[in-house]
């Protein structure tokens, strides 16, 4: 039995495996918390006994609600969790407080600056600095998500995936594309970002990193507003850098040139992550 059901916002599917003649309403065996809690953990469902052992594998569901107010959104796995349950053999994953990038990115972990929106209103998928204060924007479009299975379902991660491509009514892959990168590279061979050389005052709105890896603030710029950057600087000693993270791409080359560091856009091919409305 299938039943799709929208109830004060909250979108979910439940399915019970079972032939129609024991088939049972989902109101007279389900009760709600009315909320996803990520502290403690709990379900959104309270199930039976019966439905926890879920023996037969039977009892499967998804769903999904709207932000969720006092739980802060993290960039950190804060923001999800599994719970495992071996005993009774099922697998419960939950998201508190993410866009819909980030919740479909969940299973694939690419940078968000490797995503290709085909969608019609981008600020409902993503947020950007143009859209002004944050808080408005996360009330009105992160999600809370919750998917409980048996443990031994197979391809755990496709089912996932297919939860959400039905409940935000899009589809999505990863497939390789002609994309603009930014490349990095040294200008000189004189060196100007080692950790042990003093380090700029910040001006503005600029970003600090101290004495981390070359490769760690890459990581971090690819998940802002500019194009993928790759380091072929080939430096692998810890650095000091002040940057202009706020002007995109064209901040970054000026704030690089310092350093004795520049950016060379060029094409290449990407492993993207493609997001299409139905």
């Amino acid at each position: 039995m299938l039943l799709n059901m929208k109830l004060h916002s909250i979108f979910f599917t439940l399915i019970f495996l079972t032939s129609n003649s024991n088939a049972q309403k989902a109101d007279s065996i389900i009760k709600s918390n009315g909320y996803l809690d990520r502290q403690d953990h709990k379900a959104f469902f309270k199930l039976t006994d019966a439905q926890v052992k879920n023996k037969q594998g039977h009892v499967r569901y998804a769903i999904l609600t709207n932000y969720k107010e006092g739980e802060i959104p993290l960039n950190t796995l804060g923001n999800f969790g599994t719970v495992i349950d071996q005993e009774n053999s099922s697998f419960r994953l939950y998201m508190i407080n993410l866009s819909i990038v980030d919740m479909v990115n969940f299973s694939f972990g690419l940078p968000r600056n490797r995503i290709i929106l085909n969608v019609k209103d981008k600020r409902k998928y993503k947020y950007s600095m143009s859209f002004g204060p944050i808080d408005d924007w996360m009330r009105q479009n992160l999600y809370c998500f919750e998917c409980f299975m048996p443990l031994g379902l197979q391809q755990q991660t496709k089912t996932v995936n297919d939860e959400l491509a039905n409940l935000f009514k899009i589809n999505f892959k990863v497939e390789p594309r002609m994309t603009e990168v930014a490349i990095l590279v040294r200008t000189s061979k004189k060196d100007k970002i080692s950790s042990g050389i003093s380090i700029h005052s910040i001006q503005g709105k600029e970003a600090g990193f101290y004495d981390v890896p070359l490769s760690t603030i890459v990581q971090q710029l690819n998940n802002m507003e500019m194009p993928p950057i790759i380091d072929e600087t080939g430096y692998t000693s810890n650095v000091n850098l002040t940057l202009d993270v706020e002007q995109g791409i064209s901040g970054l080359i000026s704030s690089l040139a310092k350093y004795d560091l520049g950016i060379t856009l060029e094409k290449r091919q990407m492993q993207m992550l493609i997001i299409n409305e139905n």
